[in-house]
């Protein structure tokens, strides 16, 4: 009885959690992000920014601004979310390819060298048959005397 109460209770702890509830800390670290905050005019950058801006505030429009004040106004409007679990517990779940190209490439290989193996030893087989062939033949032909 009391084995099970602890056996049910060491199964409780390892069981997953289900994430029923949602908290978060606001921190005042803040790290800055030289690519996204960076002076030079690029249009495709431009052209990003000014889309993540209309995504994050449909009625403001940043199509006459300057690059500048686009700048300006994406570092007053993004800021930057970092999730962290409750707990360190958890499964490392880590996906890779079914069959990588390396793999494929060593099999190829692995096959090639093998063949080529099997290829020589066959080879060098066949000409051990036919010297033995040529010796039979020269004694049949000419007997010793």
């Amino acid at each position: 009885s009391q084995f099970r109460g602890l056996l049910r209770k060491e199964c409780a702890d390892l069981r997953r959690k289900r994430c029923d509830s949602l908290s978060w800390e606001p921190e005042k670290q803040r790290e800055l992000y030289r690519e996204m905050w960076a002076e030079t005019a690029n249009p495709a950058r431009l052209a990003f920014i000014r889309a993540a801006l209309s995504d994050i505030d449909p009625t403001k429009s940043s199509e006459n601004m300057s690059m500048a004040s686009v700048l300006r106004q994406v570092r007053l409007e993004i800021s930057n979310l970092i999730l962290v679990a409750a707990k360190d517990k958890g499964d490392m779940i880590v996906e890779e390819p079914e069959f990588p190209a390396s793999q494929l490439l060593s099999d190829i290989g692995g096959l090639m060298g093998l063949y080529l193996g099997v290829s020589v030893i066959g080879l060098c087989e066949f000409l051990a048959v036919l010297v033995l062939l040529g010796k039979t033949a020269t004694v049949s032909c000419c007997p010793p005397r």
